[in-house]
């Protein structure tokens, strides 16, 4: 099992190193420039390109193609705060546990997959609930979540 993030700020999706090597993906090097925030420069790389599928664990249906760049680390997660705010999301079956302690993210879905997994179908959750958006890994959430000022932006 993998912790995933879909980020529409990210061009290319990606993929923690130990993650590939784990399950045995095989791929090719790329020369690829990384741009971080904030940094104008960026650094050229070369990183493997693997491909794998992505599926819900929780059901039997085929999963998602998709490629992704090799990286050492992507980010972590603050904790997932409990859901007994938001009863509107109650009844879903999210993509994530909640509550959930902090966790590394294994792969990061950006623009060039994104499309696979984001769907038309979304619940509004008001001003200060998140919205949920349904995937083929089950619904996710985004927008205002609450969250500890000590666990950084």
């Amino acid at each position: 099992m993998v912790m995933c993030l879909l980020d529409t700020g990210c061009q290319q999706s990606l993929v923690r190193k130990k993650i590939a090597n784990q399950i045995g993906l095989k791929g090719h090097p790329e020369h690829v420039k990384i741009t971080r925030l904030g940094d104008s420069c960026g650094q050229h790389k070369r990183l493997q390109r693997v491909k794998f599928r992505l599926k819900d664990v929780r059901n039997d249906r085929e999963g998602l193609s998709m490629e992704a760049l090799c990286v050492p680390t992507i980010c972590k997660l603050s904790a997932n705060p409990n859901l007994k705010d938001w009863k509107y999301l109650q009844s879903f079956d999210l993509a994530d546990q909640f509550p959930r302690p902090a966790a590394e993210i294994d792969v990061l879905i950006g623009m060039d997959f994104y499309h696979k997994f984001a769907t038309n179908e979304t619940i509004k959750g008001g001003e200060n609930g998140p919205h949920a958006m349904e995937s083929p890994l089950g619904w996710i959430l985004s927008g205002p979540i609450a969250t500890n000022a000590d666990e950084g932006v």
